[in-house]
């Protein structure tokens, strides 16, 4: 019709467009529009960096110290263990200990970068900044961070020197239940023991050294093993997938022998359906990993217990929730699904991919409501707050509450370094030390940055993915999944179905002009212009 028209035209000017620009070597070729859209700008003002350098030279003093309330926890032996990025954010650790009755029993310690301490407080332009963004942005081509560049070194647990953390430590119970009252949380002080990737913690616990000379590492897998069987008993998504649908991770780098100087690549990974940015589960053709497994669990178990523990002590931070699918009320697609997943169609993966149809979108409240999702009563996310900003928000609610406590808890004078920022209150009548601008926590900060990021990443990725796929060249044939039928707006007498690259990871469209195609059947797509 004439809107398909239209929209072509549109089409055709915009690629004009974009091609003037890139000859006129005001673009280049693999310029990215939705960067280009964003809000914000892509790289910090001079001033906002100059402003981020000086304060990390004479950075404010660390008014958990001076109250008394940061807790030096350097002997206590932690790990952190990530993909290999500039922006570490959380460290594990386990130390044993003996109960009243002699019984031995394993404290488990999850230690989050304490950004609060070094930015509630910094100069305005460098909050502003983390404000606007709400989240970092992670490309195929390279990072941007929620921080101003130069930060993230200073913000992050890194290996071999002291760092400020916010600290969890917790015990379970044999089911993978957290014991509620052995929930501590407190501001400390850190020495991170090992930097590790999930690759090197495999192999150390494939290697036997994850249980001999590091058997910390074994006893945190064991443990992350109890709470993935935990969650999956009390109905988490993992107990509704066997064979989660891997997902692909496209990595752009400089090399002089690719065409533009560029080399694409697609790496096909762990498929997640938990928490987020964790990859954990795993079927198909790539192996599961145990590191990921072990830091994924630990964080949602992290984040189980604050959620515990600020309900317990009053603290209102917003929870995430997300109710129970509504099977019932769609038996006809509940059967279809478990038919698919009883007869193991297509490895698995096509009921993976139908079942998602069923969850509820993930929300904010001030009460928790229980997320089916992760099979949990209550959960709230702070374990990212160098890359997320209402993570750091989260920190801040906490340590102003602890902050309170220490000082209604002591006769002493309240140290000079204490503003009404850092505890969220004026207390004009009770000390006039505290003073200064309040500035109150608002849930809505950092929301509008972090949609457009997540918008972003999305779309940036998918591009990358398909220029690997026009360099492989035409006629180059790809193995696929056909996962489900999907409609076809446009040519609804032509079935369309969504069919997984099985090597690259990547879910698409394929239009079938044969006509209709079997559920789980492979078929072998060739590359076109």
């Amino acid at each position: 019709g004439g809107g398909a028209v239209e929209k072509d035209e549109e089409e055709s000017i915009k690629k004009s467009a974009f091609e003037t620009l890139v000859l006129l070597s005001v673009w280049s070729p693999h310029e990215s529009i939705p960067l280009l859209s964003l809000s914000y700008p892509l790289f910090p003002p001079p001033s906002v960096l100059s402003s981020a350098q000086e304060y990390l030279s004479d950075p404010r003093p660390d008014v958990d110290f001076d109250l008394g309330i940061r807790r030096d926890l350097r002997r206590s032996k932690c790990y952190t263990i990530d993909g290999g990025g500039s922006e570490i954010d959380d460290a594990v650790g386990v130390e044993v200990e003996k109960g009243e009755g002699g019984e031995i029993k394993r404290r488990i310690w999850v230690h989050i970068a304490d950004v609060e301490r070094w930015c509630f407080g910094a100069p305005e332009e460098i909050m502003e900044h983390a404000k606007t963004r709400g989240t970092s942005v992670y490309l195929p081509t390279g990072s941007i961070g929620m921080f101003p560049g130069g930060m993230q070194p200073a913000l992050s647990l890194l290996a071999g020197r002291d760092t400020p953390a916010l600290s969890m430590s917790l015990l379970m119970d044999d089911s993978g239940a957290i014991i509620e009252d052995s929930i501590d949380i407190m501001p400390s002080t850190v020495r991170v023991d090992y930097k590790l990737t999930y690759e090197e913690v495999d192999e150390m616990l494939a290697e036997g050294v994850g249980y001999r000379e590091e058997w910390e590492l074994g006893v945190l897998l064991q443990a992350a093993k109890l709470r993935r069987n935990y969650r999956i008993g009390r109905n988490a998504t993992e107990s509704l997938i066997d064979s989660p649908v891997p997902q692909g991770r496209v990595e752009v780098r400089m090399d002089r022998l690719c065409e533009q100087g560029l080399k694409v690549e697609v790496v096909c990974e762990e498929a997640s359906y938990n928490s987020g940015t964790n990859s954990t589960a795993m079927g198909g053709n790539v192996e599961t990993s145990d590191g990921r497994l072990l830091v994924t669990e630990m964080m949602i178990m992290a984040g189980e217990a604050m959620g515990k523990w600020c309900r317990k002590n009053g603290v209102d931070v917003p929870y995430r929730n997300q109710a129970p699918p509504r099977f019932k009320d769609r038996t006809v697609e509940w059967q279809f699904y478990r038919d698919l997943r009883e007869n193991d169609v297509g490895n698995g993966w096509p009921a993976s991919w139908y079942v998602r149809r069923f969850f509820e979108a993930v929300e904010l409240g001030k009460e928790a409501k229980g997320h089916a999702g992760l099979g949990l009563d209550e959960y709230v996310q702070w374990s990212s707050p160098i890359r997320r900003f209402s993570d750091l928000q989260v920190h801040a609610k906490v340590k102003r509450h602890l902050r309170l406590k220490a000082i209604m808890e002591s006769s002493s004078p309240l140290p000079a370094s204490v503003t009404a920022t850092d505890l969220g209150v004026h207390l004009s009548g009770v000390n006039d030390d505290v003073r200064g601008d309040l500035h109150d926590i608002d849930w809505n900060d950092g929301k509008k940055g972090a949609g457009e990021g997540k918008r972003v990443m999305k779309e940036i990725s998918r591009y990358w993915t398909l220029e690997h796929l026009r360099r492989e060249g035409s006629g180059r044939v790809y193995v696929s999944t056909v996962l489900g039928s999907i409609p076809n707006v446009n040519q609804p007498k032509i079935p369309a179905y969504a069919v997984l690259i099985e090597d690259l990871g990547f879910e698409t469209v394929y239009k079938s002009e044969l006509g209709e195609l079997q559920i789980g059947s492979r078929l072998n797509l060739r590359v076109s212009e």
